[in-house]
């Protein structure tokens, strides 16, 4: 007996469990390319969105300096999130520093 293959795209639509971590990505990236119209050019580069977990967006900095800095933004980027994204669901906002790469 041969053995059944089954393209990408089918495993992809047809497993739920992939199906859902698509779909939380799909949303990560459209919380990233929103508040990266907020952001300034400068903190860009060393910010991203992390994680979305009940009503708190985590947000990645790369450095204790880049995490004051958006910790000072944050009241702001909560508001454009609630009011000019449609988020009302995002109530806080949480910073962690993350370590280069290369570091254990």
């Amino acid at each position: 007996m041969s053995p059944t293959y089954l393209s990408l795209q089918a495993l992809l639509t047809q497993s739920g469990r992939l199906r859902r971590l698509i779909k939380q990505a799909q949303v990560l990236q459209a919380l990233e390319d929103r508040l990266s119209e907020r952001l300034p050019p400068s903190l860009k580069r060393h910010c991203q969105v992390a994680a979305m977990h009940d009503d708190t967006l985590v947000l990645a900095a790369s450095s204790a300096a880049w995490a004051t800095r958006l910790r000072y933004l944050t009241p702001s980027l909560l508001d454009f999130l609630q009011q000019r994204c449609a988020l009302p669901t995002i109530r806080s906002i949480r910073i962690r520093i993350t370590l280069p790469e290369g570091l254990p």
